[in-house]
């Protein structure tokens, strides 16, 4: 979705996009992984939930997306609506947020980067990229 709106290229969304998720920036995972993997006290065998404890819906995390894509790339993806196709996966038809909490305890780990920071990160370095420059 990120790379389509860095192209100025339509996003998709299904229906109205009211479906919540919670989206955990991939640096924060990466930080998870490393405090568990020196933590005894979550190297057990137990499944820990690593999330930002944030709920977004993928409607306001799409327009978050085109926003940053306009307003860091000039680039002005659309959002178009579209009706849910038959064979949607039951998963994708629901509201997640994570509760990091346990983990958190053990370890001392919180989700820093937020969804907009991410995003915005995300679009920043890609407008470093050469590639990109000469698209423009």
């Amino acid at each position: 979705m990120m790379e389509r709106a860095a192209r100025g290229e339509p996003l998709t969304l299904y229906g109205d996009g009211s479906y919540i998720r919670d989206f955990v920036h991939l640096d924060d995972v990466v930080e998870a992984f490393c405090l568990a993997a020196a933590s005894d006290r979550v190297c057990n065998g137990n499944a820990y939930v690593i999330a930002s404890g944030c709920g977004y819906s993928l409607a306001e995390a799409f327009n978050r997306v085109a926003n940053e894509a306009r307003r860091v790339l000039h680039r002005a993806p659309e959002i178009r609506h579209v009706a849910e196709p038959a064979g949607l996966h039951p998963i994708e038809r629901r509201n997640f947020i994570g509760n990091p909490s346990l983990f958190g305890s053990r370890t001392g780990w919180r989700a820093k980067i937020d969804l907009e920071a991410g995003i915005h990160d995300y679009f920043v370095r890609l407008a470093a990229r050469p590639a990109l420059a000469a698209d423009r």
